[in-house]
């Protein structure tokens, strides 16, 4: 199952291009949720196109879905409920929420994990 978790494997793209009304499909959040994960404006959110330069920023974001992408089997509402199940190790908090609340690195940190056969996602 291993793939490279930086390439465009996730649903998020649209013709090579990163696309927010995807992204927002598959990890359930709205506007307002996504627009402070990413550190953008809810405008740029909802802008029609993404520029290279806000598609940097959301890097690490792309690399998260990737990751789940892959640990899921390719199944977007088991990526939707993993980011929206609370977690014991998160003293009750969702993937989501650490995301929105900037702890995006201990996100990453546990799906690398799971990732490299350390632990089990879910």
């Amino acid at each position: 199952m291993q793939q490279d978790v930086m390439a465009p494997s996730s649903p998020i793209w649209t013709k090579g291009q990163l696309n927010f009304k995807k992204m927002k499909e598959l990890t359930g959040a709205n506007d307002d949720e996504l627009a402070q994960i990413l550190k953008v404006s809810p405008a740029t959110i909802r802008a029609k196109t993404v520029s290279g330069a806000t598609t940097t920023k959301a890097a690490q974001m792309i690399h998260i879905l990737n990751l789940l992408w892959a640990l899921s089997n390719y199944n977007e509402a088991e990526v939707r409920r993993w980011l929206s199940e609370p977690r014991i190790e998160w003293m009750g908090l969702t993937p989501r929420k650490c995301l929105v609340m900037d702890r995006a690195q201990a996100v990453v940190e546990i799906l690398e994990r799971a990732y490299y056969g350390e632990i089990s996602a879910t």
